[in-house]
């Protein structure tokens, strides 16, 4: 009896990736148009380079008080948080440290957390100022400031996007992926050599070229830099 191969390669199971963004409400890019809602969820596919593919279960949340129990219970299973706020709002911005970051890290202190500054359009733009003369004589938040803060709060990426625009708004979901990606290949890491164990010299020499892989390349991505995810 011959067995024939199969020409059909059997592709990878799609993983679910749950993100979350929160932040204060109203900060998107047009206010005069901006209509309160308590949730709002968009589901699509993203395949990557390396022909694996995932689902992205993406929720937006309300920033108001009077939703925050109902809030914190889409925390629950999410896998990525994507803390926003407004370059044009320093007031969005100062609540990422006082209010958001505290109430995700609560839930989840070891919870994957991307900062995104939205509305960056509106810093140079000047004929979206001039539709917004409210903006004219307010500071705005600069890039490094944003940049600082994700690292001081220790936040695993940030960057920054436009959706008027449509510039980095892909970008932003592609550095949620990454995350999850290395965060998950740092687990799998240390449960071979911390939980399982080796049992083996053969088990052994694969978990410790694997570890050694995963060390440089993470080595490579720390010295470009760790917080300001720079898409290629």
């Amino acid at each position: 009896m011959s067995f024939r191969r199969s020409s059909t390669r059997v592709k990878p199971p799609k993983a679910t990736i749950k993100i979350l963004c929160v932040g204060d409400g109203s900060i998107d890019e047009f206010p005069s148009a901006y209509e309160p809602t308590v949730f709002d969820n968009f589901a699509c596919v993203m395949h990557r380079n390396s022909a694996a593919s995932y689902n992205l279960e993406l929720f937006d949340t309300a920033g108001q008080e009077e939703w925050e129990q109902l809030r914190r219970m889409m925390y629950a299973n999410t896998d990525v948080f994507l803390v926003c706020y407004s370059c044009m709002q320093p007031s969005s911005f100062d609540n990422v440290e006082k209010k958001w970051m505290p109430d995700v890290r609560s839930h989840d202190p070891s919870s994957l957390v991307i900062l995104v500054s939205l509305c960056i359009d509106l810093r140079t733009n000047n004929n979206s100022v001039n539709a917004q003369p409210d903006l004219i004589s307010t500071p705005v938040v600069t890039s490094r400031q944003g940049a600082d803060l994700a690292k001081r709060l220790k936040c695993n990426a940030f960057i920054e996007c436009s959706s008027m625009l449509r510039f980095h708004v892909r970008e932003v979901f592609e550095c949620a992926v990454d995350v999850f990606e290395r965060d998950y290949q740092r687990y799998s890491d240390q449960y071979c050599h911390d939980q399982r164990r080796c049992h083996t010299w053969l088990c052994c020499l694969m978990c410790c070229s694997s570890r050694k892989q995963i060390s440089q390349k993470n080595n490579k991505h720390d010295k470009s830099d760790q917080y300001v995810y720079n898409p290629e």
